[in-house]
C-alpha cells in the first residue's frame, strides 16, 4: 500500500475534471483529491504528492494515483512511468488538450491556456 497522498486537479477546467473523474472511478484508497487552486504558488499541470516525498506532474501524477487503486492499476501506473513511455504518453496528452495550463489561487479563469509570444 502506497503512502497517503494528495492529487491536485483544477476545479472548473474541463480536461482536468474529466481526468479527475477517470481517476476517481478507479476508487483509489489513501488518495485525497484537492482543487489545484488551493496549491501554494500555483501549478502548470495536475500534481501528485505523497507523504513519503514523491512528487509527480501530468501523466506521471495519474500513473502515481493508479498505485492507490489496486494491483492491476498499480502495474499499469508503473508501466506508464517507464522512461520513454511516460514521455510519449505526456506528449500525446498534450496534443489532445491536456497540456500545461496555469492555475493558482489568483487565477480568474480556471486552467488558463498559456499565451504564445
Amino acid at each position: 500500500m502506497p503512502a497517503p497522498a494528495r492529487i491536485y486537479f483544477a476545479a472548473g477546467c474541463g480536461p482536468c475534471q474529466r481526468a479527475r473523474a477517470f481517476v476517481e472511478r478507479r476508487r483509489p484508497t489513501g488518495l485525497q483529491f484537492i482543487d489545484a487552486q488551493e496549491y501554494p504558488g500555483g501549478l502548470w499541470r495536475l500534481r501528485y504528492e505523497s507523504d513519503s516525498g514523491i512528487r509527480a506532474d501530468g501523466i506521471a501524477a495519474v500513473a502515481r494515483a493508479f498505485s492507490h487503486a489496486g494491483p492491476g492499476w498499480a502495474a499499469l501506473g508503473a508501466l506508464m512511468r517507464l522512461p520513454g513511455v511516460g514521455w510519449l504518453l505526456q506528449t500525446c496528452a498534450d496534443a489532445l488538450g491536456y497540456g500545461p495550463r496555469y492555475v493558482g489561487p489568483e487565477t480568474e479563469i480556471a486552467c488558463r491556456i498559456p499565451r504564445r509570444s
